[in-house]
């Protein structure tokens, strides 16, 4: 099920980021399974092209390594976590457009994207 079918109708105000990469983005919410909330991702590192599906815990994790992994560093924020209600579709449209920020917000500093960390996060069959 595409949550994205009902955003089509919707105007969604894009983060501007001033140094952000415009190759990179996050978008087509979609459940996974009935279960979870997965969003495509896509962008550009120095391996070349990406793009896959991501779940909120998945950014919230590689937040937190990069915190520990680059002390000192700022490492911009992810939007908090949600038990009850976290499908409802004004929330995901709310935390899609959170995750893009910080997703944009990474991407303006390639030491990141282009760090181990970044390399699992982008390129799944790392792990």
């Amino acid at each position: 099920m595409m949550i994205s079918e009902g955003m089509k109708n919707l105007k969604i105000p894009q983060f501007g980021c001033r140094d952000a990469n415009p190759e990179f983005s996050l978008s087509n919410p979609s459940l996974l399974n009935g279960r979870y909330v997965v969003y495509k991702i896509t962008g550009v590192d120095n391996e070349g092209y990406f793009t896959g599906n991501r779940r909120y815990n998945e950014f919230y994790l590689l937040r937190q390594v990069l915190i520990q992994n680059f002390p000192g560093i700022y490492i911009p924020a992810v939007p908090g976590k949600k038990v009850v209600g976290n499908k409802d579709f004004k929330f995901i449209l709310e935390r899609r457009y959170y995750l893009e920020r910080f997703f944009l917000k990474l991407s303006s500093r390639p030491f990141l994207i282009d760090s181990r960390e970044g390399k699992v996060f982008s390129r799944p069959k790392l792990e």
